[in-house]
């Protein structure tokens, strides 16, 4: 049984990293636990954007089983890079 969340264990990727307005990018978080344990069931997980002066919206998360969860990020109005 998985244990909780571990930020050291964890990783996301954005595919591409960089986009243009009305262009989409996956964010894939692979959550894992202290023990590199996959974690798919039982913690929600939340995807956020910080900083900068661009703008764009989250689709639905969507969990892909061994510990992967994922969104599409697309990019709205242009701007400094946000994180």
């Amino acid at each position: 049984t998985p244990g909780v969340p571990s930020a050291a264990q964890s990783t996301i990727i954005a595919s591409p990293s960089t986009i243009n307005s009305g262009t989409n990018s996956t964010v894939t978080a692979t959550i894992r636990d202290v023990n590199n344990n996959p974690i798919s069931s039982g913690i929600l997980v939340t995807f956020t954007k910080t900083g900068g002066t661009s703008s764009g919206n989250f689709s639905s998360v969507t969990n892909m089983g061994s510990g992967q969860y994922a969104i599409t990020y697309q990019g709205v109005g242009a701007g400094s890079a946000q994180t």
